[in-house]
């Protein structure tokens, strides 16, 4: 799968990934894009819920950092799966809050 993710950024305008560890960093920069070329990254952020990926808090350097030339940070992604179970507005509101404050905390 890694190769078609390499052959589409290749060919493609833009072409966005989405990961969910620091490991699947370390392999797009195996595979540097043609020069003009960045991988677009969207970082997948477990907010406590077990839905995000092993990415929480704390988490490694900012992939931009870890590899400037390789990497553009498009976003983070955090998902409120554990919205499922709240019976009522306030509980969405909080778990909402939560989420907010741990891609915040990611973030700066």
């Amino acid at each position: 799968q890694l190769q078609d993710c390499v052959a589409l950024a290749k060919k493609l305008q833009a072409f966005q990934v989405l990961l969910d560890n620091p490991q699947a960093l370390d392999l797009l920069c195996q595979h540097p894009l043609p020069p003009g070329k960045k991988w677009l990254v969207w970082l997948k952020l477990d907010c406590g819920n077990g839905r995000g990926g092993p990415l929480s808090p704390p988490v490694p350097p900012s992939p931009t950092r870890r590899a400037p030339e390789e990497v553009t940070l498009v976003g983070v992604y955090a998902h409120c799966g554990d919205t499922y179970t709240c019976r009522d507005v306030p509980e969405v509101q909080a778990i909402a809050r939560a989420t907010t404050a741990a891609v915040i905390d990611f973030v700066t």
